[in-house]
């Protein structure tokens, strides 16, 4: 017996080392059995596909599982309900509940706006393709006069014929006086930008509001009344439109300011008055009326001049002493007529300096081209730097540095609001003592016809 004794041992052994083996390996990984109650049906399991279920879970009894309605579990919770599909509904956001409308609006942006084709009255074909916001083009082959197409920052996005749109203003520059205001709306087909329709608004407008109310397109500009000159527009109105078929339609029209009294003369310049601050840039101004010169070159109604530290009107007439000269603007355009179709000359350059005070208000960047300058030269001013636009007392303009007769010089161009009066300053640089910039700038901005604001 001994001897089988010592011949079991090792064998009990390795049965030994086998049983505690395989008891670890069902601690690690231990077999769940599921025993019913007694007289219970087996419930049957599906694995949950839930990330946060836990496992084993059995489907509850039919009377409550939730209707889609009624579940409103947060992202945290354990599920309860794995083997039957229940979907969970939310209410859509304002964007997915229009999914054409939110889609129009992400794919008609500012940016594809401005690298489209767009129609326009100023080019051969009446169609531009903007780059950036802008088409430039020579007039003609060879030709140093340039065509400018340009896209405003005016514009507002909403629906118009029950499809959602672009409302924008394009700017068309023809190389002569004309400046043209285009309206535009814009639509999507196949996902890309596309002119549905357009209509001009005209010649030389000033535009101070644009909106969608109500399905329509309302416009809201100042253009030329009855009387004015194109340069000079003053009557304010509002303006609707409608898309009607494939076309932008003027539903209605109320004037809001009619323009005032035709003309601006020297005789109200008198009565009006004139108020200056000059401290840093002069001791002393004065002011007369100069007589019309119908006859002179470039012939000149008559208008205000004032000069400062007690110059002659001689001298500062040819360049060498500061000058400021207040022009009527229709008695200007009558004696240029009358004399020869030099209104037009005149014209244009009024014209100009209302396109670059709109530039300004329009945020638009340095602008390109020539300036501005009353009486005009027998050469536009196009070799000029340190350009500025700048208000006075209810009225708008530009100042700019060029040569005169050689010399550095400060220019001042501007229009009073109402577009009655032009004003021209020309000041030397050259002297040693000559006022700078800031303080000339300080001194324009206090030019008032009539009562400055806040005086008795």
């Amino acid at each position: 017996m001994d001897k089988i004794r010592r011949s079991l041992c090792p064998v009990q052994v390795i049965l030994l080392l086998v049983v505690l083996l395989a008891g670890c390996a069902q601690e690690t990984v231990p077999q769940p059995t599921f025993t019913p109650p007694p007289d219970t049906p087996t419930a049957s399991r599906t694995p949950s596909t839930s990330p946060t279920a836990q496992s084993g879970n059995v489907v509850p009894d039919e009377e409550t599982v939730a209707t889609p309605q009624q579940i409103t579990a947060s992202p945290t919770q354990t599920s309860t309900a794995t083997a039957t599909r229940v979907e969970v509904t939310t209410t859509p956001s304002p964007q997915t509940a229009e999914p054409e409308t939110a889609d129009a609006a992400a794919a008609l942006t500012p940016l594809r706006l401005q690298n489209m084709p767009f129609s326009s009255p100023v080019v051969a074909g009446g169609e531009v393709s903007l780059e950036n916001g802008t088409y430039e083009a020579e007039a003609a082959p060879g030709s140093a006069t340039q065509i400018r197409v340009e896209l405003s920052d005016t514009m507002v996005f909403g629906e118009v014929g029950g499809e959602y749109h672009a409302v924008v203003i394009l700017v068309s520059d023809g190389g002569g006086s004309g400046t043209f205001y285009t309206l535009h709306l814009v639509g999507l087909e196949d996902g890309d930008p596309y002119e549905v329709a357009s209509v001009l608004l005209g010649d030389r407008v000033l535009l101070h509001d644009l909106a969608l109310v109500d399905g329509r397109i309302e416009v809201e500009l100042t253009r030329a009344g009855p009387d004015d000159p194109l340069c000079c527009p003053t009557e304010r109105v509002r303006q609707v439109y409608a898309l009607q078929g494939d076309a932008l339609v003027l539903v209605e029209e109320t004037v809001v300011a009619p323009p005032p009294t035709p003309g601006g003369s020297t005789a109200d310049l008198v009565e009006q008055g004139l108020t200056l601050d000059v401290t840093g840039v002069a001791s002393m101004y004065a002011w007369t009326i100069e007589r019309a010169a119908p006859q002179a070159d470039p012939p000149l109604p008559a208008h205000l001049l004032m000069t400062f530290d007690g110059h002659k009107s001689a001298e500062a007439l040819t360049a060498n002493a500061p000058l400021l000269t207040i022009f009527p603007v229709e008695p200007y355009l009558g004696v240029a007529k009358r004399a020869g179709g030099g209104e037009t000359l005149v014209e244009e350059q009024i014209a100009r300096l209302w396109q670059l005070v709109e530039m300004d208000q329009e945020g638009s960047a340095a602008p390109q081209g020539w300036m501005p300058l009353l009486p005009p030269t027998d050469a536009p001013v196009e070799d000029w730097s340190d350009f500025a636009a700048l208000d006075f007392v209810r009225g708008h303009g530009v100042r700019y540095l060029h040569l005169v007769g050689g010399a550095l010089a400060y220019t001042y161009q501007g229009v009073t609001e109402d577009g009655r009066y032009a004003v021209s300053l020309t000041w030397p640089l050259g002297a040693a003592d000559a006022p700078d910039l800031e303080a000339l700038n300080a001194m324009i901005s206090t030019l008032a016809l009539g009562e400055a604001p806040g005086e008795p």
